[in-house]
């Protein structure tokens, strides 16, 4: 028996075990009910645990007994860690750390306990932004990773799971740090006022921190300063053209300025032609004899005064000053004379202000003393004095009132005086008499001048205006009747245009020539019409007596009312033409400049545009405009092709509505583009003088305009050279001959048969709901007539036929049909059935052997056995045997090798089930050999690919069409299923503007997933002909390395420029091959064309290397036994032949310098051994002399 001493928690916890979850060992316990006997519990195994009393306990299993003894005296409570938060720390970065201690003094009590740690993120409801980790106690510390949001708010939770397994849980909410981007400052002039600016700036781009901004303003003579919650502010009160420096600042909550994140500008003002001078005051300064000038700054617009001229005019003289100063001094003025004043100030722009006027009476001035009385004549008794007078020279037109002479004795006891009223004159004469004889006398003159006083109120005062009624075109205002100082005889209105309360452009007319009125006296009101709109005016009134005129009143400014916007200007569009190399570009690019008169804030352009013959295609769009800018521009991009439409456009203001400016915008049709539209679509039934095409209406459907009409050309094959599809603008067709023309050669070359429209045709629907129409070429009988015709076709010829679908911008070509008309067979009656017969027979025979032979034939690439084989060293010699008369015998025996392959029995069941997966009706792969996918997660096994055998192995190559959009997925599952591990591709994805492969693999460090299957492109080079690169292709837990080699010079249906280009990459390619058994996927756009060419090349350059010899004739009919129209065109099958050469002369070339060498190295050794000879022979003869 075992004992143990266990603690009571230890009891507790086995018995909650045992009876609690009535379980052991997956056997249920029962109770027994007797309860004066010890508690004791069994299960269906006769296994007990038996309670002897509080401290004993027994659990036996069949003859197994272990007891358990309480011992009190080890029992102790395991104690729990209890948490306590000390800090939470949250790093500039947003980086949040939660500290904690423990209430143990022991920390090891906490050893081996975690807690479960959570962040969750409270403005943000997806599972990503919750972040949760378990860490050990005794870490105290823990940081998150994941940054905060700034300002975001945050809720962690603290979880520590107890002995008892109850969960002790702390949670607090925090808030993250402010974050703050770069501000942008922008300042923009308000459109409504010239004495406010428009701030703004970017927004934070954390919304949840929406910081306070600290706005300074500040210039020579003032500064602003204030907070800000908003992103943009208009700042009024400011003065045009003064310069002011904005700074801005985000701040924290609690206003703390974040100064590296703040942005300053300077910005001007600009500029307006300011209100008339203020308080024009001219003063008399006695004692220096001089007139002083001053004035106040405009009430507005001072920081745009360049200088205030001042004109002092008066009968005597005329002064004028330019100053920027407000005070002024004219010296020495003339007395008893009126002077004029004017002042008016200059901009910096050349502007002259109203101006003001007043003028001053000088007053009487003291003259100098006269000179002293000269003695014209005497007698005993009387005088004749004379005195000069000169008051010009003493600057003064004061009149003379008044001369007196004063003559006293020197004993003074005789005064005798006179005062007689002159005029002024130089010299006047006094005569006194009364005088006592022979007495000496002292006399003096005194010149008395007229009265004159300053200040005499002869000025009228000057009116009070007021502005009492404004709308959009007229301003009406009044003005009180001002104390006269005599009799009003009129009024004199002053009114001046000062800006417009919106931005305008320099090239519209914005100076307007200030206007005086003249009004009666009993006038106290005049209405300003034909103002213009949304418009600022100053108006000023003087007053006339019957003497003097007053000074011009306080400016008052009226600003008219908004109106409708005037039309647009200068609204055009652009086009770009299209060229034969670029795709049509459908961008209709408005143009326009916004209204002189804007006549208020024009928020936003409404362009209306209405297809010219459908009105029900007409679209509308809206252009903001509340930035004003010289010129707009917007890009329409759903105008038609080929169209026409009414374009409107009219600026908005936030009441009204403006006047239209219409435009006709004419688009060009473009050059017909037939990416999408496929010829091999086209079914024929062919005749022995006509062929039957069914045509699919979806030739006349068109992007770039509509089809205006389509030629059918036909030309017998070979007789123009290499034909290809040709596209060119209206005007600028090449010549078509017509049938009679044509017909006449014994080759007959390319002429056109007819023209058809889309009214000429009636369109039919097949079964499968595809809309086709019907056109038979040759199956009129054009006689003798020159101009075009369907004519017959010959027997028994093959033709090439196209379609030349034309815009009314030009044409585009489809690919060409090959068609071949049947041979006209003479009627024999009795001969004829024998001849069949025994064809019949003699074909079963045929069909019967070729059955037997055919699996060994396709095994591999076995040419031992063929008599056809040509050496290398024959092969220069067979090559001009060849290529003599235009390739002629290359020709014969590609016709052989097209009457071969048509007479070969395959089927296509697979692919006519899967028609929609082929990207040419007439390319499908055999069954005997197509590439089943063997997928199990997709239902489909079909793929447009086949098995090629290889020079060494059997099914090295697959060869396959270009994927399409719905057939990538399966390509990458071929490449998986057949652990492929180079793709050759040779063909664009666009070539001629015609889609040719869809792009199924992605760009260098891309990646593109087809379902469950992801492409990765590792690596990229980019060589003279071709791109190599490194792929991945993932699915599942599978990762496969593919090479991927694309050749870059081989357009479709065409030849290599040159045969040295594919053959050198033929060579890299196999030189890099690492399992020579592993399959090689080449692809062209079918996958028969330059597909066939490439494996073709690949063999020959193995069996030259390795045989010495080559059969192209053999090995093209072992291709076409394996995939229909392997090597597609005539001049592909020539290519090869010319590769062949090119390495034959390579090899050969290579061969004699190796034999060169050799010799060389012969003649060197014969040399050699000759000196050797010689040098023995001297050596016998030195040997010989000695003795």
């Amino acid at each position: 028996m075992l004992k143990f001493e266990l603690s009571t928690r230890v009891i507790t916890f086995i018995i909650f075990q045992i009876i609690i979850c009535d379980r052991v060992d997956g056997k249920l316990f029962h109770q027994n009910h007797n309860r004066n006997d010890n508690k004791t519990f069994q299960n269906e195994t006769s296994s007990f645990v038996t309670i002897i009393d509080e401290d004993y306990f027994m659990y036996r299993d069949g003859d197994s007994t272990t007891e358990f003894i309480i011992d009190e005296t080890t029992e102790t409570e395991p104690e729990d860690c209890i948490i306590l938060i000390t800090t939470t720390e949250i790093s500039d970065e947003n980086i949040l750390t939660i500290k904690w201690t423990t209430d143990f003094n022991d920390p090891s009590i906490c050893d081996s306990k975690t807690l479960n740690l959570s962040l969750t993120w409270l403005e943000c409801d997806d599972e990503t932004c919750k972040q949760e980790a378990s860490v050990l106690i005794t870490r105290f510390s823990y940081s998150f990773p994941q940054k905060l949001e700034a300002c975001g708010n945050y809720e962690y939770e603290i979880i520590e799971i107890k002995w008892n397994g109850e969960e002790s849980k702390i949670a607090q909410q925090i808030q993250a740090n402010e974050e703050f981007e770069d501000i942008e400052l922008k300042v923009f002039q308000d459109v409504e006022s010239y004495f406010a600016v428009f701030l703004m700036w970017n927004r934070n781009e954390n919304l949840l921190c929406e910081p306070n901004y600290k706005f300074e303003l500040s210039s020579i003579e003032t500064t602003r300063e204030s907070y800000l919650k908003e992103v943009n502010v208009t700042i009024e009160g400011l003065d045009p053209c003064e310069t002011y420096t904005i700074t801005l600042y985000p701040a924290y909550k609690n206003n703390t300025l974040v100064e590296s994140k703040g942005s300053s500008i300077t910005y001007t003002m600009n500029q307006i032609n300011p209100p008339p001078i203020r308080n024009l005051t001219v003063e008399y300064l006695e004692n220096e004899k001089s007139l002083a000038v001053s004035y106040t700054p405009p009430v507005s617009g001072s920081k745009c005064v360049k200088t205030y001229e001042i004109l002092v005019e008066s009968d005597m003289e005329a002064r004028n000053i330019s100053t920027t100063l407000t005070r002024e001094v004219f010296n020495l003025v003339y007395a008893c004379t009126i002077y004029d004043i004017t002042v008016f100030s200059t901009t910096f722009s050349d502007l002259e202000t109203a101006r003001e006027t007043k003028n001053i009476l000088i007053p009487t001035r003291i003259f100098n003393a006269p000179s002293p009385p000269r003695v014209a004549d005497r007698s005993a008794t009387s005088v004749n004095l004379t005195t000069t007078i000169n008051p010009v020279n003493q600057k003064s037109t004061c009149k003379v009132e008044s001369v007196t002479i004063r003559c006293i004795d020197y004993a003074q006891t005789l005064n005798i005086t006179k005062e007689e009223n002159v005029k002024m004159e130089n010299d006047t004469s006094i005569e006194l008499t009364g005088l006592e004889p022979f007495t000496d006398y002292y006399c003096y003159t005194k010149v008395k001048n007229v009265e004159v006083n300053i200040g005499d109120p002869t000025d009228p005062e000057q009116p009070l205006v007021k502005i009492v009624e404004v709308d959009a075109t007229s301003c009406k205002f009044e003005w009180n009747s001002p104390k006269a100082y005599g009799i009003i005889v009129n009024y004199y209105v002053h009114i001046q245009f000062l800006n417009f309360s919106y931005v305008t452009s320099e090239k519209c007319e914005n100076d307007f020539e200030p206007t005086t009125l003249t009004l009666s006296e009993n006038v106290n009101e005049h209405v300003l019409i034909n103002a213009l709109p949304f418009s600022s005016y100053s108006v000023q009134v003087k007053a006339k007596n019957n003497e003097n005129e007053g000074q011009y009143s306080i400016a008052q400014h009226c600003r008219t009312l908004a109106a409708s916007p005037a039309r647009v200007e200068q609204f055009m569009y652009e086009r770009m033409q299209q060229e034969l190399d670029m795709e049509y570009n459908r961008t209709t690019i408005l143009k326009w400049t916004p209204p002189c008169r804007r006549n208020g804030k024009i928020t936003k352009y409404i362009i209306n545009a209405v297809h010219q013959f459908n009105p029900q295609i007409s679209w509308t769009y809206e252009v903001d405009a509340s930035q004003y800018i010289e010129e707009y521009s917007f890009n329409v991009e759903n105008f038609q092709p080929d169209s026409q439409y009414n374009v409107s456009i009219q600026a908005n203001t936030e009441e009204f509505i403006g006047r239209e400016t219409f435009q006709t915008v004419i688009l060009e049709a473009g050059l017909p583009l037939l990416t999408e539209w496929d010829s091999n679509e086209v079914i024929y039934s062919i005749s022995t003088k006509d062929a039957r095409l069914t045509i699919p209406y979806s030739i006349f459907h068109s992007e770039v305009g509509r089809i205006t009409k389509i030629l059918i050309l036909v030309a017998e094959m070979s007789c123009d050279g290499d034909l290809t599809p040709e596209k060119g603008f209206v005007g600028k067709e090449p010549y078509l001959k017509s049938w009679r023309e044509a017909s006449s050669e014994s080759c007959v070359p390319q002429y056109q048969t007819g023209t058809i429209t889309d009214e000429s045709i009636q369109t039919l629907t097949t079964e499968e709901g595809l809309e086709v129409f019907i056109f038979t070429v040759g199956n009129e009988n054009c006689g003798d007539s020159p101009s075009y015709c369907n004519g017959p076709l010959k027997p028994g010829a093959s033709y090439l036929i196209t379609m030349r679908v034309f815009t009314r911008r030009g044409f585009s070509d489809t690919d060409y049909i090959l068609i071949k008309t049947e041979k006209e067979v003479p009627f024999y009656t009795i001969s004829i059935s024998i001849l069949s017969t025994m064809c019949v027979v003699f074909m079963i025979g045929f069909y019967i052997t070729y059955k037997k032979t055919r699996t060994l034939r396709e095994q591999s690439m076995d040419f031992s056995n063929d008599k056809k084989d040509i050496p290398i060293n024959d092969f220069g010699k067979y090559f001009s045997e060849m290529s003599a008369d235009d390739n002629a015998r290359m020709k014969e025996e590609y016709a052989a090798i097209q009457a071969y392959a048509e007479s070969l029995d395959k089927t296509f069941i697979a692919s006519k089930a899967n028609e929609k997966l082929n990207r040419y009706t007439n390319i499908s792969p055999f069954d005997y050999n197509r590439v089943v996918l063997n997928d199990d997660e997709f239902e489909n096994d079909y793929i447009n690919a086949s098995h090629i055998n290889g020079y060494h192995y059997p099914r090295e190559y697959i060869a396959a069409q270009g994927p399409k959009p719905n057939t990538a997925i399966d390509f990458w599952r071929m490449i998986l299923q057949h652990k492929v591990e180079s793709i050759v591709m040779l063909t664009s994805f666009v070539e001629e503007d015609r889609i040719k492969c869809h792009e199924y693999f992605p760009k260098l460090n891309g990646q593109i997933t087809f379902s469950n299957i992801n492409i990765i492109c590792k690596s990229e080079e980019n060589h003279q002909n071709f791109i190599k690169r490194i792929m991945e292709v993932e699915k599942d837990d599978e990762i496969h390395t593919v090479k991927h080699y694309y050749f870059t010079s081989w357009s479709d249906h065409g030849i290599p420029s040159s045969p040295s280009a594919l053959i050198e990459f033929c060579k890299l390619f196999r030189s890099e091959r690492q399992k020579l058994s592993g399959s090689i996927v080449v692809h062209c756009s079918a996958g028969v064309g330059r597909t066939g060419t490439f494996i073709a090349l690949d063999i020959i350059m193995q069996r030259l290397k390795q045989e010495k010899k080559i059969n192209i004739f053999e090995l093209i009919n072992q291709l076409r036994l394996q995939r229909m129209k392997m090597v597609q065109t005539l001049d592909q099958y020539v290519f090869l032949y010319n590769a062949t050469k090119a390495i034959v002369n390579e090899r050969t070339q290579r061969s004699q310098v190796l034999q060169n060498i050799v010799s060389y190295m012969n003649e060197l050794k014969l040399f050699q051994g000759f000196k050797k000879d010689e040098k023995n022979k001297i050596n016998s003869h030195q040997n010989e002399s000695s003795l």
